[in-house]
């Protein structure tokens, strides 16, 4: 399936990864690649002219059309690349053209937000209320929780970085909403939809109650509540606990009461999302310390689970099948799962020492660049077929913007840094 001859490319070449264990070479890489993707993710390109951010871009770098027949919004993609102009902030204090589209960016976000202070999913071209309609993931004048909890996530990051007090008012703000109408009284964990009438039968999923985990953790550094720690403390053991299957994977979808839910609902090829199991690898190592936790027992089979879908190339299984079978319809490799995979990777050998892990990084980070790398700017596409050899949207496909990219590159060189 996978016939790509992995080379080594010449130490001038974007794609170019240094020998195994010549860390402090490979650091340099990350760091610098990690500064193109955030200057990729602020140029003037990227501001619309009625507010908000453009984030479709061809291979080059040019704008090009929606890939949404409807052209519609997404709160959680433009909360991204918000993030991405608060990082260049920090780095640029006195650039005014970034300053000026993170201000943008920001108001942007009220048109998103309902008269009871939650978010929308979408939004038209025009940043108005989209007429509702089923898609395979939403309804899209929803008003999910996810949305919420990746304010809460995005503004304690910004907060963190930028230090300015209306950051955290708008998370803890999102917070209480989250709270008032997502929290379920009965058997605790976030619903996904935050109105009653439109949840389904499984009403809650491993990916919202994840994100909410970190989510919560990072506000908890700067603001130590004891309401923030005793969410990430509930949702770090019901995950840990509750989740895992017998399989040594997590499953996305649940019922109320934190059972596996009827998959031929959700997903008629009964596929685990893989991607978030490796994201849950180190998410619920961050809340363990945070939290001041124990490291779960489970986690370390959820490990085994996931890292055995690296292929000898590198290529990482972002689907498997419930019982932990590669996915056998897999027709692309995608850039986020690639990248969540890197940092549990060096996490775990960071934590064990085993050098298989550290060699496992390493074949998974020269694939990676091999075979998602602009050559000619060494920025990531989004993804790559695996017949036709064609990209996907340069820069990470829309939903994801450069977060997965820059968070990676990032974890990845504070590990790095301690093991060289």
């Amino acid at each position: 399936m996978i016939d790509y001859l992995l080379k080594d490319y010449p130490e001038n070449d974007f794609r170019h990864i240094p020998p195994y264990r010549k860390v402090n070479e490979l650091i340099e890489i990350f760091k610098q690649a990690e500064q193109r993707t955030v200057d990729f993710w602020t140029r003037p390109d990227v501001q619309e002219n009625n507010g908000g951010f453009h984030v479709w871009f061809d291979e080059n770098g040019k704008s090009t059309a929606s890939q949404f027949e409807d052209d519609r919004r997404s709160i959680i993609n433009q909360l991204r690349v918000l993030y991405m102009h608060a990082i260049q902030l920090s780095r640029q204090p006195q650039n005014e053209q970034v300053r000026r589209q993170f201000e943008s960016g920001l108001a942007n976000l009220n048109n998103f937000r309902d008269a009871e202070g939650r978010y929308y999913s979408y939004l038209d071209k025009n940043w108005q209320l989209l007429p509702p309609k089923a898609d395979f993931e939403c309804v899209f004048s929803e008003v999910e929780s996810i949305n919420a909890i990746y304010l809460i996530y995005m503004m304690a990051e910004i907060m963190a970085l930028l230090n300015e007090p209306r950051f955290l008012q708008l998370a803890e703000d999102a917070f209480m909403v989250l709270e008032k109408f997502g929290w379920d009284s009965d058997f605790g964990g976030y619903f996904n939809v935050l109105e009653p009438d439109k949840r389904a039968d499984y009403t809650k999923n491993t990916g919202q109650n994840m994100h909410a985990a970190i989510a919560l953790s990072r506000l908890y550094k700067v603001s130590p509540k004891p309401a923030y720690l005793e969410r990430i403390k509930f949702l770090y053991w019901q995950i840990a606990e509750k989740t895992v299957s017998n399989y040594n994977f997590s499953f996305d979808y649940m019922t109320q009461d934190w059972q596996m839910a009827d998959y031929s609902k959700r997903d008629k090829n009964h596929r685990i999302l893989a991607g978030h199991n490796a994201e849950v690898i180190w998410y619920l190592e961050d809340v363990a310390k945070a939290a001041t936790l124990p490291y779960h027992h489970n986690l370390l089979h959820l490990r085994d689970g996931v890292f055995n879908l690296i292929t000898p190339e590198g290529y990482f299984f972002i689907f498997c099948g419930l019982a932990g079978e590669h996915d056998s319809q897999v027709e692309h490799v995608v850039w986020w799962g690639q990248f969540e995979i890197m940092i549990s990777l060096l996490r775990q050998y960071q934590m064990f020492g085993t050098e298989e892990y550290l060699e496992k990084f390493w074949q998974v980070t020269k694939f990676t660049f091999d075979v998602l790398m602009n050559p000619d700017n060494g920025i990531f596409y989004g993804g790559r077929d695996f017949k036709t050899k064609q990209v996907h949207p340069q820069g990470g496909w829309a939903w994801k913007g450069g977060l997965h990219v820059v968070r990676a590159l990032q974890e990845c060189v504070k590990v790095l840094e301690k093991i060289k």
